[in-house]
């Protein structure tokens, strides 16, 4: 693993690089309309075609809302004329693959953290080349690492004068530079996607939403504090409702942790520029990728293409787990959550 020490003055570095397993071939990739696919259970056997997900895209028909969609942001200026994707990588190496984050931890600390370390491992297994750049910031306890990463890796160290929207993508910018990937996955950044998405654009870039980042700036879930502490399900989307959704957070800040908090801030969420950088990161992406279909569905309007891939397991992890027969109780089920935050 690389890893960046970032104060105000200079980088220190040093490295080490692992490298991706050939065996399987394929790409996490489904079209909304028709399917849902899922992470799990690339065989050996039948390795597919590696094609990505930017050239499956380009090559499939478009849908009327395809159409419409982009007419739509092509008349609000929203997509640039880049023509800085080619149908197909060199081919005298692998495709290379940045995977940015903002709050990684490993083991994870969060739902989205696996999905992110499940789709590298996976793409590394299939033959491309990736490496996980992530922010290193001690007094947010993120970037922790407490075992080894299974594939490459550049950790970012920030201290706290250097712990600021411009330096963030200034050092995102130039570590990502030094990989030069043929594309880019923004995870893990909450509110911040657009940070880390401006931060990259040079490149082709996707952005991967867990639950309803970007989509629900309070909680990532729309979940919102009602009587007798119960929650409530939210129906708006910060992309359709801005002004409600400054609203919700004015009132219910206090009920959604603090590093979302502390997130909000550094994002500069309350800033008018922070709505025109967020919906301006979604039209220029080449895709969003969203859990399901609904969240699919909510951010159809703002992109020039969606895909949905679900949340999906390695069934291998499991397969020596002992048969039980089931109980004539009621099944009981935990779900583990934070014991001294709301949300």
């Amino acid at each position: 693993m690389l890893v960046i020490r970032l104060s105000v003055s200079n980088f220190v570095t040093h490295r080490k690089w692992s490298s991706p397993d050939p065996r399987l071939r394929g790409v996490m990739d489904s079209d909304l309309p028709n399917s849902v696919d899922t992470t799990a259970g690339f065989p050996d056997s039948d390795p597919g075609l590696l094609e990505s997900t930017v050239d499956r895209a380009r090559h499939s028909a478009a849908s009327p809302a395809d159409i419409l969609n982009r007419r739509l942001l092509d008349a609000d200026s929203l997509i640039p004329d880049r023509g800085r994707i080619s149908a197909s990588p060199p081919f005298d190496r692998p495709f290379r693959i940045a995977v940015v984050s903002l709050l990684f931890n490993w083991p994870s600390t969060g739902g989205g953290i696996v999905h992110t370390a499940e789709l590298i491992t996976f793409l590394s297994r299939s033959g491309y080349e990736v490496c996980h750049f992530f922010a290193v910031f001690e007094p947010w306890g993120i970037g922790n690492i407490q075992c080894d990463l299974p594939y490459s890796a550049v950790a970012i160290e920030f201290d706290e004068a250097g712990w600021h929207r411009h330096n963030i993508q200034q050092a995102f910018r130039q570590a990502v530079g030094n990989f030069s990937p043929d594309c880019v996955i923004v995870t893990d950044s909450w509110n911040s996607k657009g940070l880390l998405a401006k931060a990259v654009s040079d490149y082709p870039y996707f952005i991967r939403l867990a639950a309803m980042e970007c989509l629900c700036p309070l909680n990532n879930v729309r979940l919102i504090p009602g009587a007798n502490g119960r929650a409530i399900q939210c129906r708006k989307s910060q992309l359709a409702t801005r002004n409600e959704c400054l609203a919700c957070v004015e009132r219910n800040a206090h009920a959604s942790g603090s590093l979302h908090d502390a997130e909000r801030k550094l994002a500069g969420f309350s800033e008018p520029v922070f709505f025109e950088e967020l919906r301006e990161v979604f039209a220029n992406a080449e895709a969003i990728l969203a859990v399901n279909p609904l969240i699919a569905t909510l951010c159809e309007p703002y992109a020039k293409d969606v895909r949905v891939i679900a949340s999906g397991f390695d069934p291998s992890r499991f397969g020596d787990l002992p048969f039980e027969a089931p109980e004539t109780r009621p099944f009981r089920l935990l779900f583990a959550g934070l014991v001294d935050e709301y949300m």
